[in-house]
């Protein structure tokens, strides 16, 4: 949840290394996710393009929301 929760769309994974993406990926799965993951999401969010729409903030906000709100209530 914690990634969605910080790249609720691709766009937000613009200018993140890979190295970044590990570490994240890393210390929000106890260890069990690292480099392979982190380059293979970064690989296919490349391959995808910009898949960015009209109102992409509001759907990004709505998606952080209802995982935050998730969180909350676990």
């Amino acid at each position: 949840m914690e990634f969605f929760q910080n790249f609720p769309s691709p766009s937000k994974l613009k200018g993140i290394t890979k190295e970044e993406l590990a570490e994240f990926l890393s210390i929000h799965s106890s260890g069990f996710l690292g480099i392979e993951h982190a380059e293979r999401i970064l690989m296919l969010v490349a391959k995808d393009g910009d898949t960015s729409t009209e109102y992409q903030e509001t759907r990004n906000f709505i998606v952080s929301h209802c995982i935050k709100e998730i969180k909350h209530y676990n």
